[in-house]
């Protein structure tokens, strides 16, 4: 599994734009031996578009401009651990690496040392400026004005984003980045409880989009009161973004505690064969009670994985009889 580290960050002297320079290392992650401790970062894609140039073990990387803005935003040069970041550490273009990774993308985040989460640049954002400073000086919002703050601040592009629900799950201690500002998970928990409890006296409809916001789902999660089924799962999370519409069912099956054995991440499996997977495999545990259920059934993975329910439908009653 490779591994990166920011090496002697420079400005060249035709251009404008920082050049960061990392070098790399295969190494094994924490609970195996001689395990290297490392940061594994977790942030939106954004648009994928490659747009700047870093150097890694000496060769040119084109990287998306989200990823550009964290490296240069966040001083990663001066970060003195390793680094994961799928886009350094997987071949996007290779499935069956992408299949491997996955496979142990959640012991990834699980035995990193840390999770640096990426929010975004707070420059393109008044909000995110105000919740540092809301942070800094320990204060839950007073005003509706800052109501409004929170709830931007629980809805950023970031909290959007499939495979963080697996992510955010699995990782033993969270830091969370925007712009210049840090802040650990206990302290966005404070931050976000405080509001609900201060809005729902005077302002109940403020309260209630903070704690049904997206980064409210994550707080609920990691704080382990969603049923985690695959089908409640697929239900709770089918309306994030992920780039591969089969990534639908393979960013939640290591936090599937019922209705996920048997499958695994293949990037080579039809969207049709999948679903029809997810459904035998719910009802070898939770035989349908009637043709209405495996129609609605049939009907919700369609919508989930954009597949034609009918053929779902054709396809696993045909396997039934």
């Amino acid at each position: 599994m490779g591994f990166s580290r920011a090496r002697n960050a420079y400005h060249e002297a035709s251009r404008a734009e920082k050049v960061l320079r990392f070098e790399t290392v295969v190494g094994r992650y924490h609970g195996l031996p001689n395990p290297i401790l490392y940061t594994a970062v977790s942030y939106a894609w954004g648009d994928p578009t490659p747009r700047h140039t870093i150097l890694v073990d000496g060769r040119p990387r084109m990287i998306a401009q989200n990823l550009w803005e964290f490296l240069t935003r966040t001083e990663v040069e001066n970060e003195t651990r390793w680094l994961w970041i799928d886009a350094l550490s997987i071949s996007q273009s290779d499935p069956e690496e992408r299949r491997n990774q996955v496979a142990i993308m959640s012991r990834i985040f699980s035995s990193a040392d840390k999770v640096l989460v990426w929010l975004g640049d707070a420059s393109d954002c008044g909000a995110m400026t105000m919740i540092g400073t809301m942070i800094a000086e320990r204060y839950a919002p007073k005003r509706a004005m800052q109501g409004q703050i929170v709830i931007d601040f629980c809805e950023r592009p970031y909290w959007h984003r499939l495979w963080v629900f697996q992510e955010i799950r699995r990782a033993q201690r969270i830091e969370l980045t925007c712009g210049q500002h840090r802040m650990t998970w206990s302290e966005f928990e404070a931050l976000f409880d405080g509001s609900i409890d201060l809005y729902k006296v005077f302002l109940p409809s403020t309260a209630l989009e903070i704690s049904t916001s997206a980064a409210g789902r994550m707080v609920r999660l990691r704080r382990k009161v969603i049923d985690t089924s695959i089908q409640s799962l697929l239900f709770e999370t089918y309306r994030l973004a992920c780039a591969d519409r089969r990534d639908k069912v393979y960013a939640i099956l290591s936090i599937a505690t019922e209705g996920a054995d048997g499958i695994e991440a293949d990037y080579l499996v039809t969207l049709r064969e999948l679903g029809l997977r997810v459904l035998r495999n719910r009802y070898d545990d939770h035989p349908p009670a009637s043709m209405s259920v495996v129609q609605r059934d049939s009907l919700f993975l369609g919508k989930v994985l954009d597949v034609d329910p009918k053929d779902i439908l054709q396809e696993l009653l045909s396997r039934m009889l």
